[in-house]
């Protein structure tokens, strides 16, 4: 009679004892072109090294990759990462290379390793504010959408057409758009650039200083100040870089020395979807 942990394995006519032990399962998504390590091969139950064999064999395919620590194959991309314990790296993984890796010590299994290999890109898009798409996925494809930053709400479309209506800036409805097949083989990242005009707002800061804060995607490629038609100089404003699309420019504003004069004091940017400005209107009279 076998002891609780042990359980008996008829192989070939033959009984052989196996301690009952959790096997080591493992998934690994890997890109075609990337290079991925399998776990280390070795015993994972106390044996004299004399009298077992552990073996990595690709078990859908029946090819055997390395023995007792020694490479086999003769695929060039096999290499040995680790000698003591195994270590197999597989370089510029193709498609050929998906499957499911067994490492062996005689009939006992020290681990499964699930490989899917994954061809996958990514697109990038750039579109005008307020502007609508559609984007074509696979006729067996679904589209995955997450609709906020990452950890929030994940939706699944089934359709092969995905129309996104109305794009604007800061969007958050589309925070990760991925056309995927049903399998998981095939998958293409949308990252979709939204484009807009200038926008420009000009205020009165403290000690007259006046500020104007653009934001345009692309930057601007022109910006200028106008003071009563006559336009600023460049080396009396200061810029000052927000984020990646929004700056601030500086100036210090000087009143005008006669009476009842009534001032406009224009900012304006351009990039190449537009033009942008906005103007404060200033009057001031002269005390006598």
């Amino acid at each position: 009679m076998s002891s609780g942990n042990e359980q008996l394995i008829n192989t070939s006519g033959s009984i052989k004892r196996q301690r009952s032990t959790t096997i080591k399962s493992y998934r690994f998504e890997q890109q075609i072109g990337s290079t991925v390590v399998l776990p280390p091969c070795f015993p994972t139950v106390s044996s004299s090294i004399d009298d077992v064999t552990t073996i990595l064999f690709k078990s859908d395919s029946g090819e055997l990759l390395g023995m007792n620590g020694i490479l086999i194959s003769n695929n060039p991309r096999l290499m040995i990462k680790n000698l003591h314990p195994f270590e197999l790296t597989i370089e510029s993984i193709e498609l050929s290379d998906e499957g499911q890796y067994e490492c062996r010590t005689d009939q006992i299994i020290n681990y499964i390793v699930h490989l899917i290999v994954i061809n996958s890109s990514t697109i990038h898009l750039n579109v005008l504010e307020g502007s609508n798409i559609t984007l074509q996925c696979n006729e067996k494809g679904m589209w995955i959408i997450e609709e906020s930053h990452q950890g929030g709400p994940v939706r699944k479309q089934y359709t092969t057409e995905l129309v996104l209506n109305n794009l604007q800036r800061n969007d958050n409805r589309f925070q990760k758009i991925i056309c995927s097949t049903l399998d998981g083989h095939e998958k293409r990242e949308y990252i979709i650039d939204v484009m807009y005009k200038p926008t420009v707002k000009l205020m009165m800061s403290v000690r007259q200083k006046l500020m104007c804060i653009i934001c345009a995607h692309p930057l601007p490629l022109r910006t200028q100040w106008w003071w009563n038609t006559r336009k600023g100089h460049d080396d009396s404003i200061h810029q000052t870089n927000i984020n990646q699309t929004c700056i601030a420019q500086q100036s210090i504003f000087v009143l005008e020395k006669e009476y009842d004069i009534e001032q406009i004091i224009m900012c304006e940017a351009e990039n190449m979807h537009g033009i942008g400005r906005d103007s404060l209107q200033l009057k001031t009279r002269k005390m006598t």
